[in-house]
């Protein structure tokens, strides 16, 4: 199986500090420990991927089958995989799952005998459709609209949604080929008329209508789908945090200090918020001016997972603590003990869920 998880790839190395307000610098408040509303065992395995949440259920990848776990009942679990489609042990989940909300079906990207393969499965009925993928196997697919994107280690490829057809698929270069190097939600960004595609070559623009390349920024490895917002790309560039493109040219609008950042920044309240390997950081949108970051000592290790904006709190997880709840303002107010992900988290109506060392838990947001 190859590794494409965060933790082979984020070692101990702290982000470079950047000017501005650290929240080591403000007063501590009380933080609030959370314990579990439910914990799902993994029989001793470790989750493979983000768990990911549709009508009622979380599924996760324990490394041997794509697991089942009812939201309200999760002693009563199925293995979704094997119920569909029999179970040769070689066959590997190998990135993080989609959902398609349109359809009620989930978008599973596997590995069977070095031939990758996306499946759209309806848990009810079983596999809608199955499309082989050029250049490899897949990592986490994206949907809007009526179509997927999901790129290899040498394709891009947009898919129709609801019989997986290819549509057009072009050659890339995915950043971190190497075993070590591999993580397991670098995906495109789909938006509007275009594919913003992060590669080992920097950030690729293609035209969603017929694939034609429309600009190619950066020239360094893009180590994270982008988030986009308005006019603008918020790209975490290796080793050289974010720097904010214009959509129609690829031009470079403005740039933080260098620090890294294997996560995929969101943006609220005209802010963009990035983990960093320890840190958070939050930045004003037009300006790419810093309003704040933390200095990673509460965090507890390095941070995997890509920020979740929930009401007017931000959720995280690290090697330390699998939530960890901040307000807008960088506050640490809340996290989980003696539990780790590598993994984001699913949203739930009444709070997350989080993939840990050996379990899935569920968790109400304080």
């Amino acid at each position: 199986m190859i590794e494409r998880s965060r933790r082979a790839v984020l070692t101990a190395i702290g982000s470079s500090m950047i000017a501005g307000c650290s929240m080591s610098d403000r007063e501590s408040i009380d933080v609030t420990e959370l314990q579990p509303g439910w914990t799902a065992d993994l029989d001793a395995q470790s989750p493979k991927a983000a768990p990911r949440v549709l009508d009622g259920s979380v599924y996760v990848d324990n490394g041997f089958d794509f697991i089942e776990i009812p939201l309200e009942r999760p002693g009563n679990r199925r293995k979704l995989l094997d119920t569909f489609l029999g179970s040769p042990a070689v066959r590997d989940v190998t990135a993080n799952p989609a959902v398609d909300e349109t359809a009620g079906r989930l978008l599973v990207p596997t590995e069977l005998a070095n031939t990758g393969t996306l499946y759209s499965i309806d848990p009810e009925t079983g596999i809608e459709w199955e499309t082989k993928l050029p250049g490899g196997s897949g990592f986490a697919p994206i949907v809007d609209g009526d179509e997927i994107a999901i790129q290899t280690d040498e394709a891009v490829s947009l898919l129709d949604r609801e019989i997986g057809e290819i549509l057009w698929s072009k050659s890339i270069r995915t950043a971190g080929l190497s075993g070590h190097e591999r993580h397991a939600d670098l995906s495109p960004a789909l938006i509007e008329d275009r594919v913003l595609v992060p590669t080992k070559d920097g950030l690729q623009c293609f035209s969603r209508e017929d694939g034609s390349e429309l600009w190619n920024s950066l020239d360094r490895a893009v180590t994270e789908r982008p988030a986009v917002d308005g006019d603008r790309a918020y790209v975490p560039v290796s080793r050289h945090g974010v720097k904010a493109l214009d959509l129609e040219t690829g031009r470079v609008d403005w740039e933080t200090d260098p620090f890294e950042s294997w996560t995929t920044p969101v943006v609220g309240d005209d802010r963009v918020y990035v983990a960093a390997v320890r840190d958070m950081y939050a930045f004003e949108r037009t300006s790419g001016d810093l309003v704040w970051h933390t200095d990673g000592g509460d965090f507890g290790g390095a941070v995997y997972t890509d920020p979740t904006l929930v009401d007017d709190r931000i959720v995280v997880g690290s090697s330390g603590y699998a939530v960890l709840i901040l307000d807008r303002e960088g506050t640490l107010r809340a996290r989980s003990t003696g539990t780790n992900t590598k993994f984001a988290h699913a949203v739930t109506d009444d709070g997350i869920v989080a993939a840990e060392r050996t379990a899935v838990s569920r968790y109400d947001l304080p």
